[in-house]
Parts: structure tokens; sequence; C-alpha cells
């Protein structure tokens, strides 16, 4: 009785530590149509009517390799990164490449009312998400060049999400000052009118000065 109940509780085991060990996941989907949605805001500020540009940096395998477009290869960036802080120093190298060598988004969307853009009819790939700041009041709300991979793997499912909703992580500083730079036509204005001042002032001297010479003379 007690061997029967010792080989019960090892099948039981058995099938219950297999049962939960990690599935790997299936191959990405390269030609499932996809979407990304990204939230603007500010904790509870949405950041309405603000320009998002999307743009298409790398191809993705079946098992989630990136490879940079041709556009982008010269720029010196790796993809090979398994760093949070790479990351975003990636992304900010691959916006700088972009923005010097004039290479332009794949669409740019305004954001709706709730502060939201949906960008569809994607393909699985790797895409740089970029922000326009946005004045309120005394603030300007800004955010950093970000990429986003397509799909993106649900570590609780094992399962890859083809429509991927992302928050954007939102900066805020004070607005300067207005301050007005000087106008150097008013210094010239200035400085013309102090002339032409002591001109009259030294004409009328000289003219008064000749007066009193031919009046003395009279005399």
């Amino acid at each position: 009785m007690v061997r029967k109940l010792r080989r019960v509780l090892t099948i039981f085991l058995c099938v219950f530590c297999f049962g939960v060990m990690r599935v790997e996941a299936a191959p990405i989907d390269l030609t499932r149509e996809s979407s990304l949605t990204c939230q603007y805001q500010y904790d509870n500020i949405l950041l309405r009517n603000t320009g998002i540009s999307i743009y298409s940096v790398a191809t993705v395998d079946e098992d989630g390799n990136y490879t940079l477009k041709d556009e982008l290869k010269n720029s010196g960036v790796s993809l090979e990164i398994d760093n949070a802080s790479l990351w975003q120093e990636a992304s900010e190298e691959l916006y700088h490449y972009i923005e010097k060598n004039g290479i332009s988004y794949l669409n740019k969307l305004m954001t709706d009312q709730e502060g939201k853009v949906t960008f569809s009819d994607l393909t699985p790939g790797l895409y740089l998400i970029v922000t326009d700041g946005k004045e309120l009041g005394d603030y300007i709300y800004s955010s950093s060049p970000s990429l986003v991979s397509i799909p993106l793997l649900d570590d609780m499912s094992n399962e890859y999400i083809y429509d991927v909703s992302v928050n954007i992580k939102t900066e805020v500083s004070e607005k300067p000052d207005d301050v007005t730079p000087p106008n150097t036509m008013d210094y010239y204005f200035i400085d013309a009118l102090f002339f032409l001042i002591f001109l009259i002032v030294s004409i009328v001297l000289i003219s008064y000065i000749l007066k009193m010479k031919e009046k003395g003379k009279e005399k």
C-alpha cells in the first residue's frame, strides 16, 4: 500500500512539474497584421492634439532577432542589447541619425481627446516612437525617443501580443521666461538720434558764436 502511494505521488509530481515548465513560444508570425497604441500623458494631464511619429527601424525574424533597415545600417547602432539604459541610448542615436540624414517617418498622427494614437496596418518589427513637445500653461511636456518591439512576448501566457499598447514616458519642465532680445535697430536709432541732437546743438552754437562776432565788429 505504501509503495503504491509512493508510486502515485511520484507520477503526480512528475506530471505537475512538467506541466508547469515553461513552454517555448511559437515562432513569430511575420505576416500578422499588427498595431501600436500610444498613450501620451503626464500624471492625469492628457496631452491632446500632439504629434507622434513612428519610424520603422528594423525587421525581425521568427526567432525575434532584429536586422536594421538598409537606410540605417551605417548608423553604427547595435541591436544586440540586454540592458534598458542601452536601449534608450540606441533610441537616441537612431533618432539623431534619422534627423541628420533626413529619413522620413512611416506615419505621424495627432493624439485624440484621450491623449492616444493608434498606428494600424503594421508588420512585426522594431519601431522608433518620437513625440512632439506640448506647451500647457507655464510648462512644457516632452518625451525622449523610444524603441518598441512588435510583437511583445507575454510572460504569463508565453504568447506573442501583436496589438501592442505603450505608455510614453513623459517629462515636464518649466517654460523659460519670455525675454525679448534687444533689437539692434533700436541701438542704431538711438545713436542716430543722439548724433542728430549733437548736430543741431552744434549748428545753433556755431550760429550764435558767429552772430556774436558780427555784433562785436559792428561796435
